[in-house]
């Protein structure tokens, strides 16, 4: 319970005040992500690449064990998928929901609330991956599913600021440099803002995203959806990042990650690349719900 009330709590607090706080204020929910995805984020992951603390190794080693996890689970539940013999649109929906963690606006508010600020390393390093290695490959499929162009994903993932922000940072880590104190403060500065507006950003997509109407949904693969993000995904992050040699915190900072509920980022890649956005819809409030317990498990049992 403890955890619960101090890790998991707040953020939902913030997440359901922003939510609330729409209803009357109007708050531009636009201008808000496109600030935390041009300026927070790339700032947060520059500030943590930039660090002494950060380990080259440790930054490998969780970059495969992230498409390791993936690569897994897609093959898994590709299988479950026809074996359900859903749609292609709803099976290309199926999968990204289940391969795509919320490790942005979820993941990273929760880990330092869970672990502090030693945990930032590690779940910058998985939302490196995640952002450049894993959305651009969900794209790529939904792309092929949906018979849409691949030079969509393409284009989508080379114009992603955090992309640029890594190559910047591991480019000064490599080569020994530093940023000028002026500017290491901006970036300093900014980092500041990512979780707040992320966890604003969180609260004002659900609330929009469940207000576009209601259908049957394929219960099944919802269910199948929970088993795959709250037990089979941590499992195997557990064994891979055993046997791949992640340790101590960064262990359980990866774990955790793919115990987290379904990325934001799908409603709007299943929009984009017409495939069924309104089961991704769903798929991310139920996970998002259902985490509230099921996260709060995870972290008692691996602290």
């Amino acid at each position: 319970m403890t955890t619960l009330f101090n890790v998991i709590l707040p953020v939902a607090l913030v997440a359901v005040a922003a939510a609330v706080a729409e209803k009357w204020l109007e708050l531009d929910l636009r201008t808000l992500s496109r600030s935390a995805f041009y300026l927070f984020m790339p700032a947060l992951v520059l500030e943590v690449l930039v660090q002494p603390d950060l380990k080259s190794d440790e930054l490998r080693l969780i970059a495969g064990a992230a498409v390791l996890v993936t690569v897994a689970l897609w093959a898994i539940f590709e299988v479950v998928a026809r074996l359900l013999r859903l749609e292609p649109q709803t099976r290309g929906a199926f999968l990204t929901v289940i391969v795509l963690t919320n490790a942005g606006t979820y993941g990273l508010p929760v880990l330092t609330f869970a672990f502090g600020e030693d945990a930032l390393a590690p779940a910058a390093a998985y939302l490196l991956t995640f952002n450049v290695v894993l959305v651009f490959l969900a794209s790529l499929y939904l792309a092929v599913v949906g018979q849409s162009s691949l030079r969509k994903a393409l284009r989508r993932v080379g114009g992603a600021p955090l992309v640029y922000a890594a190559l910047l940072g591991m480019a000064l880590r490599w080569g020994g440099w530093t940023l000028p104190e002026p500017v290491l403060k901006a970036v300093q500065l900014l980092s500041q803002a990512a979780i707040p507006t992320l966890l604003v950003v969180l609260g004002l997509q659900l609330r929009r995203g469940l207000t576009g109407g209601w259908r049957s949904w394929h219960l099944p693969a919802l269910g199948m959806v929970l088993v795959a993000r709250f037990l089979v995904a941590p499992l195997l992050a557990g064994w891979i990042g055993n046997w791949i040699g992640l340790q101590g915190l960064a262990h359980t900072v990866f774990v955790i990650d793919n115990a987290l509920p379904t990325a934001i980022t799908t409603t709007v890649l299943t929009s984009e690349f017409e495939s069924d956005a309104q089961f991704a819809t769903v798929s991310v409030f139920l996970t998002t719900v259902v985490s509230l317990l099921t996260v709060t498990l995870w972290i008692n049992w691996l602290r």
